[in-house]
C-alpha cells in the first residue's frame, strides 16, 4: 500500500490564559495527520497514547517559537519496545537476569497538554520551487547586504575589464552603494507595476 499525505504548513499566535497569566505564543510548522494503519513503530507508540489521553496537535520543540511551556524530552531507548523477557534492550541494566525493566511508553511518559485556540491558527503562503537556470536574488538577502553596509566607508568595485583583461576598479562609498540598490530595486518594482497594468 502507498499512501499520499500532503503536509500543510501552518501558523498560530495568540495568547493562552491560565491562573490569570497571559502566555503570547508563536507557532510555524509542518501540520500532517496520522492515522492508525500507517503509524508504526514509535509513531504508533505516540498515536495511541495520543488517542488515549485526547491529545489533537503534537508540537515539536523546533515547532514552538515563543511560549514552550514544559516541553517533554522523548528518548524511545528510555522505555521499553516489547514485552519479550529475551529482548535486553527492554531492561534498564541491559541484563536480562535482573528483571529490571524499563516502563511502558504509554506508562512512562507524560504529556505536557495545554488548550490552544483554533481561531488562531493560519496557513502560511506557498513558496513555489525555483526550477530556472537562474533565480532573482531575495528580499532577505538584500537587507543583509544592506545591513552590511557602512554609509561612509569607501568600497572598492570591480567595474570591467580593459583591452588588455585587467581589471578596472573604482572606489564608492558606502551611502553611494545604498542609494544605487535602491534605485534598483525601485525601477524594477516599476517595470512589475507597469506589467501588471
Amino acid at each position: 500500500m502507498t499512501t499520499v499525505i500532503g503536509n500543510q504548513k501552518y501558523t498560530a499566535y495568540g495568547f493562552r490564559y491560565a491562573n490569570n497569566i497571559a502566555t503570547a505564543y508563536y507557532d510555524k510548522m509542518a501540520l500532517f495527520p496520522m492515522f492508525r494503519t500507517i503509524a508504526t513503530g514509535p509513531s504508533a507508540k505516540i498515536f495511541q497514547k495520543m488517542k488515549n489521553e485526547g491529545v489533537h496537535m503534537l508540537l515539536i520543540n523546533s515547532a514552538v517559537k515563543v511560549g514552550s511551556q514544559g516541553s517533554q524530552p522523548m528518548t524511545m531507548s528510555d522505555f521499553r519496545q516489547d514485552n519479550d523477557p529475551s529482548n535486553e534492550a527492554n531492561f534498564k541494566s541491559g541484563d536480562v537476569g535482573q528483571q529490571d525493566w524499563k516502563p511502558s511508553f504509554e506508562k512512562g511518559f507524560h504529556f505536557n497538554t495545554y488548550k490552544q485556540r483554533f481561531k488562531y491558527l493560519r496557513k502560511q503562503f506557498n513558496t513555489d520551487p525555483k526550477e530556472s537556470a537562474t533565480t532573482k536574488m531575495g528580499t532577505q538577502m538584500t537587507k543583509v547586504a544592506m545591513a552590511n553596509l557602512i554609509l561612509e566607508r569607501d568600497y572598492v568595485i570591480v567595474e570591467g575589464v580593459d583591452e588588455n583583461g585587467n581589471k578596472i576598479y573604482r572606489t564608492s562609498s558606502g551611502r553611494d552603494l545604498r542609494d544605487d540598490v535602491m534605485t534598483c530595486i525601485n525601477k524594477m518594482s516599476n517595470i512589475g507595476e507597469r506589467k501588471i497594468r
